[in-house]
């Protein structure tokens, strides 16, 4: 789980999840508290992905290791090694990366924007899903509830717009516009549902990428819209707005 350098200045910000054995190397500077983790896109390491970001605050973009080590007569001892830390470990080489599932051809596209005062970006992702956390863990589903009984897959939409001048974080209010046409409609977002018969709390929106996935908090989110693709990076503001 890496928080990158684009992830807004929130606490609870945006998230790159990468799996395990996608990994080719994880460094950190010290000095400068960064990391950079270098991610296996392809069976070719020139194509490999370097995602960088922050090692400034506590426990964001650091690395735990352990194991255990045979000390002969005195037994065995268990060794720590920590990552992003003044004197931690400098980084960690994995072993040979596995090769990330072939994208699926027919995946749904969306273009996710989101940000803070300070700075909005744009991620482009596909198979974008809800993430809910229950008591029997974390739950991906494609729905959304909004108040009071509207119930949405979101196979069906069309865009996403958050009207962050109304609603609170827990009752986001969301303009939400239908793939099958029709005018906006503006609907209150829940985040506590029931979701196969158990409560479930919205964690946020998650999609695949290049390095594996994103996870998008719903407070930093400013629009989705389905089956597009745009310039990804920061969002230049225009001339004259400061």
């Amino acid at each position: 789980m890496v928080r990158e350098d684009n992830s807004t200045t929130w606490a609870n910000g945006v998230l790159t999840l990468v799996p395990l054995d996608r990994l080719r190397s994880v460094e950190f500077n010290a000095e400068k508290e960064t990391i950079a983790v270098r991610v296996a896109t392809s069976a070719k390491p020139e194509q490999d992905l370097t995602l960088t970001g922050s090692t400034e605050f506590q426990g964001i973009n650091k690395l735990g290791i352990e194991a255990e080590v045979d000390k002969g007569e005195l037994g065995v001892a268990d060794v720590r090694f920590s990552g992003g830390t003044p004197k931690g470990i400098r980084g960690v080489r994995f072993p040979a990366p596995k090769l990330p599932a072939e994208v699926v051809k027919d995946a749904r596209q969306a273009a996710v924007s989101y940000g803070d005062k300070k700075s909005k970006h744009v991620a482009n992702v596909t198979e974008l899903q809800a993430i809910y956390r229950t008591a029997d863990g974390e739950v991906l589903s494609g729905l959304l509830f909004f108040k009071k009984t509207i119930k949405v897959d979101m196979a069906k939409l069309k865009k996403i717009v958050p009207h962050k001048e109304e609603g609170t974080l827990n009752e986001p209010v969301w303009g939400v516009t239908l793939k099958s046409g029709g005018d906006e409609e503006t609907l209150t977002l829940m985040t506590r549902v029931q979701l196969d018969g158990k409560d479930a709390q919205l964690e946020g929106i998650l999609g695949r990428v290049p390095a594996g996935y994103k996870l998008f908090p719903v407070h930093l989110l400013t629009e989705i819209e389905f089956d597009v693709k745009k310039d990804e990076g920061e969002v230049k503001k225009p001339d004259g707005d400061k």
